[in-house]
C-alpha cells in the first residue's frame, strides 16, 4: 500500500477513535453540531495527513529537498517554490495537530482555530496554486484555476470559522457557557484568543 495512503488511514482512524471517546461524554446530545464538528476534524486530518511522512522523508533525504522543490514552477521562482514547500510542511503539521486536538474537544483548540486557520488557509492556497502551476497554461487558464482553488479553499475554512464562532456550538461542543454572575460577563473565545 502507498505510504501516503497508509499515513492518511492511520490518522483518520486515530481521529475517529478520539471523536468516539469525546462523544461518549454526552451521548445522544447535540447531534447536528457533532456531525459538522466531525466533518471539520476529518477535513483537517485528511488534508494534512501526509505532514509527518513528508517531514520524515525530508530528514532522511536532505539532498532530495533541493532536487524536488528548489525548482521554478510557473510564477514561482526556485526560492519561492522551496519556501512554499517549507511553509506547507510546517502548517500541515500544525493543522494535523489542531484536527486531532479538536477531536478531543479541548477548549484551547477552539482558540487556536481563530488564531491559525487564516494562516493555514493561505498556505494551503499557495501550495495548491503552485501545484497547479506544474501544467503550462495561458494567463486565462491560470486565472480560472486560481479562482477555482480559491473557492475550494475559502469555502471550507470560511464555513469552519463561521461554525465555531456560534455560541451554541462553543457550548455544545466545547462546554463553553455564558457566565451568569453579578456583572453579567461572558466568556468570548475570539476576543480572548491571545490570553490563556
Amino acid at each position: 500500500m502507498n505510504q501516503l495512503l497508509q499515513s492518511s488511514i492511520i490518522f483518520l482512524i486515530w481521529a475517529t477513535i478520539l471523536l468516539q471517546i469525546s462523544y461518549k461524554k454526552d451521548v445522544g446530545q447535540h447531534k447536528r453540531q457533532k456531525v459538522f464538528h466531525a466533518i471539520v476534524v476529518m477535513y483537517l486530518v485528511l488534508m494534512h495527513s501526509n505532514a509527518f511522512w513528508t517531514l520524515g522523508w525530508a530528514v532522511g533525504n536532505p539532498d532530495g529537498i533541493l532536487e524536488y522543490f528548489y525548482i521554478e514552477k510557473g510564477l514561482f521562482s526556485p526560492s519561492a517554490s522551496l519556501g512554499t514547500w517549507i511553509l506547507s510542511t510546517i502548517f500541515s503539521l500544525i493543522a494535523l495537530t489542531l484536527g486531532l486536538r479538536l477531536a478531543q474537544r479541548k477548549e484551547a483548540s477552539l482558540r487556536r482555530i481563530f488564531q491559525l486557520v487564516p494562516a493555514i488557509a493561505i498556505v494551503d492556497w499557495l501550495t495548491a496554486f503552485k501545484g497547479f502551476m506544474g501544467d503550462p497554461l495561458s494567463a486565462k487558464g491560470y486565472i480560472i484555476g486560481g479562482a477555482f482553488i480559491t473557492l475550494m479553499i475559502v469555502v471550507p475554512y470560511g464555513l469552519m470559522l463561521f461554525f465555531y464562532s456560534k455560541k451554541t456550538v462553543q457550548n455544545s461542543i466545547f462546554g463553553i457557557k455564558k457566565e451568569n454572575n453579578s456583572n453579567q460577563s461572558t466568556h468570548s473565545i475570539t476576543g480572548s484568543a491571545g490570553s490563556e
